[in-house]
């Protein structure tokens, strides 16, 4: 079940954000530290897909968050879509300031995401 949360928008925009739950429910899992920075360069290749396989294995079967700027894009439905059993949920959070970047919601989804 995806839902949209309000985006807390301002007339400076200085306080916003966006956060999409494309799929799942978040839950506490116990994971191994892991990183994947990874572009839209790689698409569809074989070394993609082994990363993001290893990377969302490390997370043992946990919550995907996709960190951006400028509003909520389609990884986490590309995740859901394509690694659903390896994935708890998938959410994205666009962060648009530091202001927002430092809200109380902003940081417990970050300290609730496994992957």
């Amino acid at each position: 079940m995806a839902r949209k949360l309000s985006d807390y928008r301002r007339t400076d925009d200085s306080n916003n954000f966006e956060y999409f739950l494309d799929y799942g429910k978040v839950h506490s899992s116990s994971q191994k530290p892991a990183i994947l920075l990874i572009g839209g360069a790689e698409e569809g290749t074989v070394g993609e897909d082994a990363a993001t396989q290893w990377f969302l294995k490390q997370a043992n079967y946990g919550d995907y968050l996709v960190l951006r700027c400028g509003g909520i894009g389609r990884q986490a439905q590309w995740i859901a879509d394509n690694y659903r059993d390896l994935i708890n949920s998938a959410a994205e959070l666009s962060i648009d300031s530091r202001e927002a970047a430092n809200k109380p919601e902003v940081v417990q989804y970050i300290k609730d995401a496994d992957a």
